[in-house]
This record gives structure tokens, sequence and C-alpha cells, in this order.
């Protein structure tokens, strides 16, 4: 396989910016999607398949002319902007912003004279690689596409099941674009709704058929929610662990809390009834983490915006806890003595 004479290759800034902008193409297909795929067969048939295709197309570098010649630079003199133009077309859309690595690699080849041969082999390592995952995509559609993109699809529909510990819940939306059910309601991509699991079974059971529904613990670190992976990408927590992480951050971190006025009580509870955190849902919800740090983000700007000074902390307490002196004693030092 004379493919060795192309490995080398990757070992460059160059071919090696190359290949990771078509591997970033190919991952671009998935934004916005969460599904999951029997893998049971192994991820092994894969990479064989994709190394036997990759093995057999440059082997056939040698044997045909007219294969080499689609894999190579035209030999013609080229300017910085036509022989680029032949690195955009191994992907299907180019993106100047996002990949511009890749061309700050080839304009420090390009304007070398020495390293001229180097862009050459680039482009065919790089179209070789391209041209391999493609077809190894089209042989395994269900493993790298959205479902909605193959016309076929063998695996069954797959849903998460929630469970937080004896609750068990599915997103809305997900179910009902799932089972096809067409709604009024205007998708919030921010906030999710969810339905339990019982009576989702009670209204839409008859029609599970062909669905695998996958068993998604809800798990919680010491201080935080673990965020999951949303229905349209991105990550997402409950509200009501958004809520506690908020509200813990107010009384914590920004002592939004202490020497409140009557005035300014009244203008937190202003900015907290801007929340997303509202008893509107019948069912618990997701929240985007992105959207959480933006409202919440905004909500800490307005309530901190001027200083107060005058804010203490309780004390360290002694190994053994507060002693009643102690207590007082720290009472009078946050300016509470009639507490005590």
């Amino acid at each position: 396989m004379i493919f060795s004479e192309y490995g080398h290759m990757f070992s460059h800034d160059l071919p090696a910016s190359i290949i990771d902008v078509i591997f970033d193409t190919y991952e671009e297909r998935l934004d916005g999607c969460c599904e999951y795929v029997n893998l049971n067969w192994g991820v092994d048939v894969l990479a064989r398949y994709f190394f036997v295709y990759l093995g057999n197309l440059t082997d056939r570098l040698v044997l045909d002319a007219n294969i080499k010649e689609q894999y190579s630079l035209p030999s013609k003199p080229m300017c910085y902007v036509e022989m680029f133009s032949y690195f955009k077309k191994l992907v299907s859309k180019w993106n100047d912003a996002q990949y511009c690595l890749a061309e700050t690699y080839f304009k420090i080849y390009f304007n070398d004279p020495e390293s001229r041969g180097i862009i050459s082999k680039a482009y065919t390592a790089a179209k070789l690689i391209a041209d391999s995952l493609e077809a190894t995509f089209k042989q395994f559609p269900e493993v790298f596409l959205p479902r909605a993109s193959i016309s076929s699809p063998k695996h069954p529909i797959t849903i998460r099941v929630f469970e937080d510990r004896s609750d068990r819940f599915v997103i809305k939306s997900n179910l009902m674009k799932e089972l096809n059910i067409e709604t009024a309601e205007e998708e919030n991509k921010d906030v999710m709704e969810t339905i339990s699991f019982d009576e989702a079974k009670s209204l839409f059971g008859s029609r599970f058929n062909g669905i695998e529904f996958i068993r998604f613990e809800i798990n919680r670190a010491k201080h935080a929610a673990v965020p999951i992976w949303g229905p349209t990408g991105g990550h997402c927590i409950l509200a009501a662990d958004a809520l506690i992480q908020f509200l813990r951050s107010l009384i914590f971190k920004f002592k939004v809390f202490q020497n409140v006025t009557g005035e300014r009580w009244s203008y937190i509870q202003k900015c907290l009834s801007e929340t997303p955190f509202t008893p509107t849902y019948k069912f618990r919800f997701f929240i985007m983490i992105n959207h959480f740090k933006r409202i919440g983000g905004a909500i800490i700007r307005h309530l901190c915006v001027t200083p107060r000074s005058g804010l203490k902390d309780v004390r360290n307490a002694k190994k053994d806890g507060f002693t009643e002196q102690n207590l007082k004693n720290e009472l009078t030092h946050l300016g509470l003595p009639g507490i005590s």
C-alpha cells in the first residue's frame, strides 16, 4: 500500500489542519442531533472498513493514471487563491472564519518555495482521507448521520426515559416529534417541558411500537447537577437543580440577601420575577445551560450593580461547633444582636 508515502505528511501542520477541517465538517452534520446508536457489533468494523477502503484507493493510484490525476493538484502554475480553492473543495461547505488556521498554514507553505512539494502531497493525503470517510459514512449511515436524513432506517427510534429517584419522565417535545404528533404549542428550545412516563404511556402507548426507550439516570455531583445532552444539541439540567445553583450563588457568593432594606427587597423581587423558574409548568422541566447562564448572569449583574459596604460573613466555627457564647458573638458581629 503506497499510503505510507503520504502517512508521514500528518506530522506537518498543513495536512493535519486540513484533515481536522474535514472531520469538523462531518461533525457539523450532527449539530442539533441527539440520537443513540446500537454498537454491539463493535466499532472496529467501522475502522476496518475505512482502512481497507483507504488501502484499496491508494493502491489504485499506482495502477491507474486517471485515478492519480484525480487525487493530485494540477501541475500548472497557480496563484495562491486558485491553489487553495482545491483544498476548499474537499469539504461540502468551507467556513473562512472557522477554518482560518488551515489557511494560515497554507500561506506559510505557499510562501516558501522549498515547501511547495509538501502542499501537493498534503492535498493528495487529505483527499484520500475525505473520500474514504465519505465512503464509510455511506456504508454505515445510521451510525454517522441523523435519522431524519436516512431514507430507510433499520434501527428503532430511541427516546430517553429520565429517572430521578422514583420519578420517570420524558421530554414532551421530543416525544411528540418522534411520534409525528403535531401540537399547537410553539417549541421552546431553551426550556423543555417533560411529561411523566406513566402519563405518556396512557396517552400514546398504542403508538410506542418501533420505539426503544433508554433509561437515563439524573446524576448530581456534590454541589451541582450533572448536565445532560439536550435533544437539539447543547447541555441542559433540570430547572429545580438550576434554581438551587442560582440561589446558592446569590446567597453565598454575591450575598445579595444581606442587609436588605424594604426598597431593595422590592427590587430583588422584580429581578427574580424575570427568571425562567415559573410555576406555569405542571411537571418538572429542563433548562438549557447557555440560557440559564445568560439569564442568571444578567440578573446577577442587575443585583450587584451598586456595591454595598458592611457585608459580613459568619466566621469559622471551632472544631466542636459553636458554643452559646460563640453564637452570640457571631450574631453581634453580623449586626443581629436582637436575635440572640
